[in-house]
């Protein structure tokens, strides 16, 4: 999962909308930028309406990396799987 690095807690969409609404306040330059987000994604089905949720919010990028131990297999596994689905 995505967390916060200062609570430990899940990011949520609202999360990246502020730190959207933060990069935009504080730049000097008014071009369009990306946010990326990383991490493992929600279990359960949740995946896609989390990461519909992230896009909402202002996020355009989603990195997949694995928070706990994974090796080679696991990689190629959920590679194999492709983006969630509905």
């Amino acid at each position: 999962m995505t967390v916060h690095q200062q609570t430990g807690q899940l990011l949520t969409p609202q999360d990246a909308s502020e730190v959207r609404a933060f990069v935009a306040d504080h730049r000097a330059s008014a071009d369009p930028f990306d946010i990326a987000i990383n991490g493992e994604l929600p279990e359960g089905g949740h995946a896609q309406s989390y990461l519909a949720a992230m896009e909402e919010a202002g996020a355009t990028w989603w990195v997949w990396v694995v928070l706990s131990e994974a090796t080679p297999d696991d990689y190629r596994r959920r590679i194999r799987q492709g983006p969630p689905t509905p």
